[in-house]
């Protein structure tokens, strides 16, 4: 094994196993490494999902379950793990025509598929005047690339069974909506993916080890992680993709510390990239190797300690369904004088809390406004959602429209942090040192629905089961991540070059009762 570049030997290694199925397809996509993993890994070194994640997974399994149950199709009976049986089972049950088929087996050569949905379609096949097509059932907003290749892959198998490709597949998305689409492009890509899995399989293809901050999904991220860091592979910096890594490999630099010692003109002019590029990605792997954060640049913000701080997280099946806010809210002279987090049950709450919001940042009048800053989730495009949904004081929301600071791209242009990722929850567990209630530490997490948790996820816990803990969950995530802007805010104001992150300071209990005006009535405020 060549540590520095992480390249296999796998003349003498056989695959664990040499069947192709769907997730191969969809994990594909995201991390070809994963796929050989998954084919050649010893399995012990594979972890369980993040507690966030397994939420979100169980929640797409009950949706999953209910849009089934709803259709009342037969499920093919078959010993478990007996594909071929499965697959004659299915085959009868499409011979006889019915209606649809949930879990159907499909087998082919060295594929195995098992789609959630089969519905029969009135076009001719060697079935007879009918033919089925593939649908999957996912949990997300919108379709996914990965997703739709799913359904190719189904729809390619179910051409050995019924004689003909059918020409268009769906998805049954998280709010219940079909979303149709034509296969063919689809299926040539398919074609690729194949034979690109077949090589890898097969020993011939070897995708390298390389971290992400999408890595916090995956069942091999602390294999990977611990390799990355015994290599000292250079995908340890933050944000340095795979192109650039072959850059500066040609160029003679091979690991995080030789990245850090590296002469930055020197890269430039050999072609690499540009200066000031490189010196961002340099500064960044020597905040690794000296383990503390560093200044990447002045950030030029509105100086503390007054400021506004604001969290919101949105529901991705609704537009302007902002379900959380945070707010905090710091005099001047640097006093603590309004901090709340409203939970929304119901649209009509959603309705008043944002015209609260703003009403809220523009206490004071034009001349004494405090400056604004967020953590991502209030950009101009959805401000302006939120306003032409629900309605506020037009100037307040020109203000916050256009003089809003988004501190996480802040973070990311301006510190580079001792971490694989430059989020501000990576921040926060650097500053915490060691108190990071996630499991896998600072700057590990997988994109799942909010910077310091699942927040639709445990919104939608709390919503159908009335269950308080996941309410507390919910507020105790919301400010903490008010706190880390706060603690950002100062960080890149203070003038230091070296930007060791401060401790966090003792929050004040949040408020139990409710506070007079709170605006998002039947909904939840503290």
């Amino acid at each position: 094994m060549d540590w520095p570049h992480l390249r296999y030997d796998l003349s003498m290694v056989e695959p664990r196993r040499s069947t192709i199925i769907a997730t191969h397809v969809y994990r594909y996509l995201q991390c070809e490494h994963a796929v050989f993993r998954a084919f050649f890994e010893n399995p012990d070194r594979k972890v369980e999902p993040h507690r966030g994640l397994q939420l979100i997974f169980d929640q797409g399994n009950r949706h999953e379950d209910r849009i089934v149950a709803a259709l009342g199709w037969p499920e093919p009976e078959y010993p478990p793990g007996d594909w071929e049986a499965g697959l004659a089972a299915t085959r009868a049950l499409m011979a006889e025509g019915v209606p649809g088929i949930s879990q159907g087996v499909l087998v082919h050569g060295d594929r195995v598929g098992r789609p959630d949905l089969l519905r029969r379609i009135e076009e001719p096949s060697s079935l007879g005047p009918w033919r089925y097509e593939a649908g999957d059932v996912k949990s997300s907003a919108t379709p996914h690339s990965e997703q739709v290749l799913q359904v190719a892959f189904y729809a390619d198998l179910l051409q050995t069974v019924q004689g003909v490709i059918p020409d268009s597949g769906y998805l049954v998305l998280g709010d219940g909506r079909e979303e149709r689409f034509e296969l063919g492009p689809f299926l040539l890509t398919l074609e690729e993916v194949l034979t690109e899995i077949r090589e890898i399989r097969d020993g011939t293809r070897h995708p390298e080890l390389h971290l992400d901050e999408d890595c916090g999904a995956c069942e091999w991220r602390q294999a990977c992680r611990g390799d990355a860091e015994t290599a000292d592979h250079l995908s340890r910096v933050a944000g340095l993709g795979r192109g650039l890594t072959e850059l500066l490999r040609q160029a003679g630099v091979n690991s995080t510390r030789e990245l850090a010692a590296a002469d930055v003109h020197e890269l430039a002019e050999a072609g690499v990239a540009a200066a000031p590029v490189l010196q961002r990605y340099v500064r960044r792997a020597q905040a690794i190797t000296e383990g503390t954060p560093l200044l990447l640049g002045p950030p030029h913000l509105p100086p503390p300690p007054g400021a506004t701080y604001l969290v919101v997280a949105e529901d991705p099946h609704r537009p302007g369904g902002a379900f959380v806010w945070g707010i905090l809210q710091i005099t001047p002279q640097g006093r603590e004088f309004r901090r709340a987090v409203i939970l929304a049950r119901s649209p009509a709450d959603e309705r008043k809390a944002w015209p609260w919001i703003l009403a809220q940042v523009g206490r004071g009048g034009p001349t004494h406004r405090l400056p604004v800053f967020h953590s991502g989730g209030l950009t101009a495009a959805r401000a302006e959602t939120l306003q032409s949904v629900h309605g506020g004081d037009e100037k307040v929301f020109k203000y916050v429209h256009d003089h809003a600071i988004d501190l996480r791209r802040m973070l990311q242009r301006s510190l580079a942090l001792p971490a694989p990722s430059s989020t501000l929850r990576a921040f926060d567990g650097l500053r915490r040192k060691g108190d990071d209630p996630f499991e896998d530490g600072p700057g590990r997490e997988a994109h799942y629905g909010g910077g310091f948790g699942p927040y639709p996820a445990w919104y939608a816990e709390w919503l159908a089961s009335e269950d308080d803990s996941w309410l507390e969950r919910l507020r105790a995530a919301v400010h903490r991540e008010l706190d880390a802007l706060r603690a950002l805010h100062l960080q890149l104001s203070a003038p230091a070059s070296k930007a060791a992150p401060t401790r966090p300071h003792k929050s004040p209990a949040p408020p139990r009762r409710r506070p007079a005006g709170a605006g998002a009535s039947g909904g939840s405020r503290t």
